[in-house]
């Protein structure tokens, strides 16, 4: 679920989903509703969020990388994990030192 309002529900074992993101901070939320056995939940950001602006609110973090966080689930039914993140404005420029 993507800030309380957009939800997407899948079976397939891969899947990859282009959220509608609003500028500023963002909430993710994913429940596991079937679990066939222990896995691997991704989390990719995309070019325009800020990488150190992604923080774990809930779930089992495996890595967290760049913005990027692997979550660990068991398999069970009801597992559950979110973040935050922040989307910058596009065309944002970044200052480097």
């Amino acid at each position: 679920m993507l800030n309380g309002q957009r939800g997407w529900y899948t079976a397939a074992q891969e899947l990859t989903l282009s959220g509608e993101a609003t500028v500023g901070l963002n909430r993710i939320e994913a429940w596991l509703v079937d679990g066939r056995g222990a896995g691997l939940w991704r989390f990719s950001p995309g070019p325009q969020v800020a990488p150190e602006s992604v923080q774990v609110i809930a779930g089992r973090e495996r890595a967290v990388e760049r913005g990027a966080v692997d979550f660990d689930f068991e398999g069970r039914a009801g597992e559950r994990m979110v973040l935050t993140f922040v989307l910058k404005e596009q065309g944002a420029m970044e200052s480097r030192p």
